[in-house]
């Protein structure tokens, strides 16, 4: 039987619904001892208890046997964690400020992934005013596809979704996720019809009742409409791929000749056009990164133009974009980071992110949460990067991993003492025996509140045995392991196993783990935690391979592109200005003109200025839409989103 029926889930939608265990026995008509046992993984629920189960907790037979989540999480709300996700069916797009199940249409949307461009695979965005400009040079595949452009910041989201023509794009990833989906009902609808037959066999022993067993049959049979419906779907979606198909191939040949016309009359403005953009976009996004982080630091303290001159080294060092960075700083100074200390906290969130596996936002994140919990200055931010580092080299887990779970621990941890090597020391052996990392921030925490609150049997017996409390321990020099290994002596003097001094089996759990055969293992791991000065650096140099040195040099070129349009600005400021009083002067001029002069003026300048461009644009549409329709049913979903401007 499926793990989501029994055990700490059960206990979670108990808890989750304020019910005793006593409470739920009784409305299941079962004892509390039996309720005890599924929560401690020493019993499952019979097969008759199935519908019971799910009307307590107010969720479907269906739910309790595929073992699908019941309700969405928004575990951090921070918008620089957002997911996106697409529905393949309505083109749906949706968005969550973190971890969270989202369903469309019957089925269970995964994240969308971003990926890194290079050189072969570039898209190009270019801010003109309030607008974002889109452009795409390289063929789709299943694998760059773009369905939506979102763009966001710390506190605001801005987000377009794209429909294309006929919507294809959706159509191949629609006919995988539908190919998917069947097979998976195929599978939920085997895993009913077994149960079924274990549900006959209770019927007649009696020990279910005919409605139990009549609400089985009722969800086999939905299922299987659910399941003619997709198979229905993904027939009528391969039809539609394979005409797509055929009619790309006659607009593709027709877009191919009408780009070699344009091509041979915009030959010299095409290539001023490309390097203009490619510069502005880099210096522009930079140029705004920085017009934030204006609005909050403090100049008194670093001159703006040092603090943009500091980013931009950091920058060409670490191989990480200037504006990133930028944006970091800004964050850092925001999570309560002084603007003279913000460059140097960033230089250390970005190595601890190379060195951890993680994004440059999350690594930021778990440094100030730490330096803000204890009450560290900043000085302190490299020992804790080392502390995280070491903690994921002696223990089964990443600094990734870390961010997203230690946030919810450190608060009790802090408030009974524990200070931060102890905590990360926890991590390392939880982790290292097996426990996953979001676990291993559960049972700890639970076994924290225990040993710190009054009132608790294992708070009671060191009060008893030290005439101290719990937090008075820590903070007296004794490590979490002292405390542990008094609870068990405990226990071996009353003559009970060690889990029978908690009232919960997570915190049993991570007390025995964290004690092991002596206290003296865990404070083996503490000294190393102590001693792990230099952890990030001596990661930060193992990665820096080739890839790396190249990311830097290309890095380092994108910043050269910045300086020189800042210094190019400089001097094209008065040229515009004037440039300006001579358009205002031709403007007078022409406005005296007769009409029929001025049309013909303006109708052999449109055409001198824009037959060249406008062709080598229709025909690359007409390309590329062909070459897309083509290439539909190998398609994971495609589009693009392309404006044009004309002067």
């Amino acid at each position: 039987m499926n793990q989501y029926v029994t055990g700490a889930v059960i206990k979670e939608l108990r808890e989750k619904y304020h019910l005793t265990q006593a409470e739920l026995a009784e409305k299941l008509n079962v004892s509390d001892k039996t309720v005890s046992k599924w929560e401690t993984a020493k019993g499952y629920p019979d097969i008759s208890l199935l519908e019971p189960i799910a009307r307590v907790f107010g969720i479907s037979v269906t739910e309790l046997i595929s073992g699908n989540a019941v309700s969405n999480v928004n575990v951090s709300a921070n918008m620089m964690r957002s997911k996106f996700y697409v529905c393949p069916v309505c083109g749906n797009s949706i968005h969550s400020m973190g971890e969270a199940v989202i369903q469309c249409h019957g089925l269970i949307l995964t994240p969308c992934q971003a990926e890194e461009t290079d050189e072969n695979h570039m898209i190009f965005i270019e801010k003109v005013e309030d607008e974002y400009y889109v452009r795409i040079e390289h063929d789709m595949t299943k694998l760059h596809y773009i369905s939506f452009i979102a763009a966001l910041s710390p506190d605001k989201l801005q987000m377009v979704k794209l429909y294309p023509e006929g919507n294809a794009e959706l159509l191949s990833q629609k006919q995988r996720l539908l190919n998917e989906e069947v097979q998976a009902t195929k599978e939920k609808l085997e895993a009913l019809k077994t149960a079924s037959e274990q549900a006959n066999a209770a019927l007649e022993r009696g020990t279910i009742s005919k409605d139990q067993y009549d609400a089985l049959q009722r969800e086999i049979i939905a299922t299987e409409q659910v399941l003619e419906d997709l198979e229905e779907q993904a027939e009528q979606s391969a039809v539609a791929l394979q005409k797509i198909a055929n009619a790309g191939e006659s607009l593709k040949s027709a877009g191919d000749k009408v780009t070699d016309v344009g091509k041979k009359m915009s030959v010299v403005s095409a290539g001023i056009v490309a390097a203009g953009t490619a510069s502005t976009k880099a210096a522009l996004d930079f140029e705004d990164a920085m017009a934030k982080v204006s609005t909050i630091a403090d100049a008194t303290e670093v001159p703006i133009d040092e603090l943009e001159k500091a980013i931009l080294d950091l920058s060409n060092q670490t191989g990480i974009s200037s504006t990133e960075i930028a944006d970091n700083v800004y964050n850092a100074i925001s999570a309560g980071q002084s603007t003279g200390d913000a460059v140097n906290f960033v230089t250390n969130s970005t190595k601890l992110a190379k060195a951890g596996f993680a994004d440059a936002g999350d690594a930021l994140d778990i440094l100030t949460t730490i330096l803000n919990a204890y009450g560290l200055e900043a000085s302190e931010v490299t020992n804790v990067s080392d502390m995280l580092i070491q903690t994921q080299n002696l223990g089964k887990t990443t600094v990734a991993e870390l961010s997203s779970a230690m946030g919810k621990v450190i608060p009790t941890a802090n408030a009974y003492g524990v200070q931060l090597d102890q905590l990360c020391a926890g991590y390392a052996i939880m982790t290292a025996n097996g426990v996953a990392t979001a676990e291993s921030t559960t049972y700890m925490n639970s076994m924290l509140n225990e040993l710190g609150k009054s009132g608790t049997k294992v708070s009671d017996i060191l009060k008893e045995k030290t005439g101290s409390s719990f937090a008075e321990l820590m903070n007296s020099g004794y490590s979490l392991s002292d405390c542990l290994a008094i609870i068990g002596d405990a226990a071996t003097e009353q003559g009970l196993a060690f889990g029978d001094m908690w009232s919960s089996s997570e915190a049993a759990k991570a007390g025995l783990i964290l004690l092991g055969d002596s206290a003296e293992t865990f404070n083996g791991t503490l000294a190393e935690m102590q001693n792990s000065t230099g952890a990030t650096d001596t990661v930060f140099e193992k990665l820096k391979t080739n890839s790396y040195t190249i990311q830097v040099a290309i890095n380092q070129l994108k910043n050269t592109a910045i300086e020189l349009r800042n210094a190019i600005m400089s001097v094209l400021a008065p040229l515009l200005m004037s440039l300006a009083e001579t358009i205002s002067k031709l403007t007078a001029w022409f406005s005296g003109l007769s009409d029929g002069t001025k049309r013909f003026i303006v109708i052999i300048g449109m055409v001198v200025a824009a037959v060249g461009p406008v062709l080598i644009i229709v025909g690359k549409i007409m390309s590329a839409v062909g070459t897309i329709m083509t290439v539909v049913p190998k398609l994971a979903g495609s589009g693009f989103y392309l404006s044009l401007e004309y002067q």
